[in-house]
């Protein structure tokens, strides 16, 4: 946990520790509340996936949580989903040392409120450790091919400064 000072985007209070992605999906409950579907974006990750297109998918194959999935070229580095028939994840392992396939969790997600039951009660939590195993068999997988870049270190955030300008 950090003592840095972080605000909320969501609500109107201030955390002094960082709560990791489920735990402030479990703070900002009520924010949510009433908006289902209701999706879900990492901060760190510049794409032009067809966000309307992943909704009608999700409309189309209802599920607790609908995760983008696409073709990551070091899976190592990827939390790894397998894909079984009707789009449903079968496994799924955050950076594992030795991948079973590159289909990469893109850190886009569409939910429905029952996601909150699978979330810890309380601390720091994180989706790719603490809840999307739980949810194996029971989410689903979109699987898209438009741009996406993780820009949480400097040198992939200077490479999508020169690429988004194609």
């Amino acid at each position: 946990m950090s003592s840095t000072k972080a605000r909320s985007g969501f609500g109107r209070f201030t955390r002094r520790s960082l709560l990791g992605s489920a735990g402030t999906l479990r703070e900002n409950r009520e924010f949510i509340r009433g908006s289902e579907p209701f999706f879900i974006l990492y901060a760190d990750n510049l794409t032009r996936i067809d966000l309307t297109g992943m909704l009608r998918f999700y409309r189309e194959h209802p599920a607790p949580l609908l995760m983008a999935l696409f073709h990551a070229p070091v899976p190592q580095n990827c939390g790894i989903a397998a894909l079984g028939e009707g789009s449903i994840i079968t496994g799924f392992v955050e950076k594992p040392a030795h991948p079973a396939s590159d289909l990469a969790n893109a850190g886009i997600y569409i939910a429905d409120s029952s996601l909150f039951d699978y979330l810890p009660p309380s601390g720091p939590a994180d989706l790719g450790y603490d809840v999307l195993p739980k949810l194996i068999g029971r989410m689903k997988g979109y699987v898209f091919s438009e741009y996406l870049l993780d820009i949480g270190t400097l040198d992939a955030y200077h490479r999508a400064q020169e690429e988004w300008q194609t």
